[in-house]
């Protein structure tokens, strides 16, 4: 007959909560507690931004954006931006169907895809026959363009892509 250790005799007699076992099986449920509230904590920090509640609304603005592309397209507006770099200055040529457009003012925005944080609006003057703004420094990555007159009655929209330094826009259809 075999005879047991003290360490094994010592190792039966310790209570349950002295015991690996126990306790690792109590970790596995407890860290998945931990990391639901965890996530509990990021979904409540910040509201959603995309989730909207008034599709009327919505509704309603795309029409608009449609209207402004349209009309854009019957006026046969078309825009030249040049781009130079140091300082970010941008010089705009307006054209239409029937020669230069001249609007009392123009913004240029720019709209980073994801973060809204991103965005940039410039107010542009006209100078001799073209529209010119400057930015404090260009873009690093991709962005949207909207150009559109002061009354917002049509737009022009397309993408710029770092190094970019001539963009056409023309009417979305």
């Amino acid at each position: 007959m075999a005879t047991r250790s003290g360490s094994e005799r010592q190792h039966e007699l310790q209570p349950w909560y002295r015991q690996f076992w126990p306790w690792f099986v109590l970790a596995l449920p407890a860290s998945a507690v931990v990391a639901s509230l965890f996530t509990v904590y990021i979904a409540m920090r910040e509201a959603p931004v995309l989730v909207v509640d008034d599709y009327a609304k919505i509704g309603l603005a795309t029409h608009r954006k449609i209207e402004r592309d349209r009309l854009a397209a019957e006026l046969g507006l078309q825009a030249e931006i040049f781009v130079s770099e140091s300082p970010a200055r941008f010089e705009i040529e307006l054209s239409g169907a029937t020669g230069p457009v001249q609007p009392t003012g123009l913004t240029l925005s720019l709209f980073h895809p994801t973060l809204e944080s991103g965005d940039r609006t410039i107010e542009l003057v006209p100078v001799k026959r073209r529209y010119v703004g400057n930015l404090e420094t260009l873009p690093d990555q991709r962005m949207y363009i909207r150009l559109e007159p002061t009354d917002q009655s049509w737009r022009l929209i397309g993408e710029i892509e770092p190094g970019d330094r001539h963009i056409s826009l023309i009417p979305q259809e």
